[in-house]
């Protein structure tokens, strides 16, 4: 996270480029990890860019913050709590089909 320079009381958007599918996971994990406000973009980057919708292109530069403000990045078992809950609750509604 610091080499891309992301904090966490950075707005993070998490994006795919055709299907959802690892998205939400992605958003999950930074959340548990103390992320405070992840999205998904709605409809993802085809959609998007279907839309006209600005997008940037180019190398990634490393940011390589040394600071250490905002990246202590931890474990937030609360999170991970309601992770677990919202699987085991998806599980059963599952298997009531």
């Amino acid at each position: 996270m610091r080499r891309l320079g992301l904090k966490k009381s950075d707005t993070i958007i998490v994006y795919e480029h055709n299907k959802i599918f690892s998205g939400p996971r992605a958003a999950w994990m930074l959340r548990i990890y103390g992320a405070k406000n992840v999205r998904i973009l709605n409809g993802c980057l085809k959609k998007w860019t279907a839309e006209g919708r600005a997008t940037e292109s180019g190398d990634h530069k490393d940011v390589n913050d040394l600071s250490g403000e905002g990246y202590d990045f931890q474990r937030d078992d609360s999170m991970l709590a309601t992770l677990r809950q919202t699987m085991v609750k998806a599980h059963e509604d599952q298997s009531k089909l």
